[in-house]
């Protein structure tokens, strides 16, 4: 059985690396956010009443991870509904680009997780060791 001939896209050889970094730049508001989020609580000391009441730090952690992965789930779903069915993706699955942002999203979670940490050093030692 034949494939159907290749068709050659100049949208999308114009944005394909524009596109990345356009859709990292629209992130960066909602990582300072967690990132402001996360400190502020701790200034407040929040966690350490939370402790007090019994909750464990797993569980809090947890809780945040749920809030922010339910909150950026949202955002990824509606980019990749614009970017496939807007036809700017129109020849990508659109499974394969919302599954490529929940790991992007993740990854982002996780990075402020680390970046509110009170040792920092360590992580950036350990950034330093994996780009080398």
């Amino acid at each position: 059985m034949a494939y159907p001939c290749y068709t050659y896209d100049n949208f999308l050889q114009m944005i394909q690396h524009a596109l990345p970094l356009c859709l990292t730049i629209s992130w960066v508001y909602a990582f300072a956010m967690l990132t402001q989020s996360i400190v502020y609580e701790k200034e407040v000391r929040l966690k350490e009443v939370m402790k007090i009441m019994g909750l464990s730090n797993g569980v809090h952690w947890v809780a945040w991870f749920i809030t922010i992965f339910s909150q950026t789930t949202l955002v990824m779903i509606a980019v990749t509904m614009i970017l496939h069915y807007g036809n700017v993706l129109m020849h990508s699955n659109a499974f394969l680009i919302f599954l490529i942002f929940e790991i992007y999203a993740l990854s982002t979670i996780s990075l402020a997780y680390v970046l509110t940490k009170k040792n920092i050093f360590r992580f950036f030692i350990y950034l330093i060791f994996i780009i080398i």
